[in-house]
């Protein structure tokens, strides 16, 4: 029998073909890639976001792609929230981080944006930092002035990159699968 409860797994990315493949939308391809090994196709649209309906286990699912560019996150997110999912968690937010190695992951309960913007964008609307989330390494940037940075971010994965990107997304999609049936702390324990 599903619970009544329903996680929204929320994979940040920018919109459009330019940016699919690109290491900002790696939270995305995690979401993406769970759609995949859950069979729960993402193709309900509505006015801020592509949504999959499914479940994994007995915990109803939604797997969200905004359309919103990254740094306005929070309107495509605050559609699924309401006043008890806040209360209850039932929000995972998956995005890239330029401060993690590639390969690494790190699932939280909560935190800042780290000067993430899409992050920033859900703190801002839902006027608090209490959410979990799960921040997939894309590595730093080996340029140091802002455009270096931005340029990288929105950049694609090298052919020698790919073998690694491929095995993290398996591994964070593992993550999650453990997060929504045993909890936060045993998730955390297992893969950060």
């Amino acid at each position: 029998m599903i619970r009544s409860e329903i996680i929204n797994i929320v994979g940040l990315r920018n919109p459009g073909d330019k940016y699919t493949e690109s290491r900002h939308n790696a939270g995305a391809m995690v979401v993406s890639k769970l759609s995949t090994r859950f069979n729960i196709p993402i193709n309900v649209q509505n006015a801020s976001s592509i949504v999959g309906k499914g479940s994994i286990g007995e915990v109803a699912i939604n797997l969200i792609l905004p359309k919103t560019y990254m740094n306005e996150s929070g309107n495509a997110v605050i559609k699924f929230v309401d006043e008890k999912a806040k209360e209850n968690n039932n929000l995972l937010i998956v995005y890239d981080d330029k401060d993690l190695p590639l390969g690494k992951i790190r699932l939280r309960p909560n935190g800042s944006a780290g000067g993430h913007n899409g992050v920033k964008s859900i703190i801002d609307v839902l006027g608090t930092e209490e959410f979990p989330r799960l921040r997939i390494g894309i590595g730093k940037s080996q340029g140091r002035r802002h455009k270096d940075v931005i340029d990288y971010v929105l950049g694609r994965f090298g052919t020698e990159e790919q073998e690694i990107l491929q095995r993290t997304l398996t591994i964070a999609v593992d993550c999650i699968e453990t997060y929504i049936q045993l909890g936060i702390e045993k998730a955390m324990n297992q893969f950060n």
